[in-house]
């Protein structure tokens, strides 16, 4: 028998991240069900702060673009956000919201300029 994880206690206001193939998106929890397996997340702001680090080169569709200094985002809650839901899957030990996972371990945003 397989053991799943445990769920984690999340509260409101924390950061966390949901994923979309290999882009990232960061969210703040503004509900938590009773229950504590529905989230109610909204979208936060996130703007590049190191954008002009970036290296440009011909290929791909277009280009491809490397971050040598990794991407550093400013990000701050939007009132104005998108709101969405995430629930926990007991079989997938996460939580998950239209298909797509929340880590609500780390609070980041990544954008795959070369997808």
């Amino acid at each position: 028998m397989t053991s799943k994880k445990e769920m984690p206690t999340v509260f409101v206001g924390q950061g966390v991240t949901k994923h979309g193939w290999s882009q990232s998106y960061a969210h703040t929890v503004v509900a938590v069900s009773p229950s504590g397996k529905t989230l109610t997340l909204q979208r936060d702001k996130a703007v590049r702060s190191n954008r002009e680090t970036d290296i440009v080169t011909a290929g791909g569709f277009c280009a491809h673009t490397e971050h040598p200094d990794g991407q550093q985002w400013d990000i701050t809650p939007n009132p104005h956000g998108q709101i969405i839901k995430a629930r926990w899957s007991r079989a997938k030990g996460n939580f998950y919201s239209h298909g797509a996972k929340v880590s609500v371990h780390y609070h980041a945003e990544y954008y795959d300029y070369n997808f």
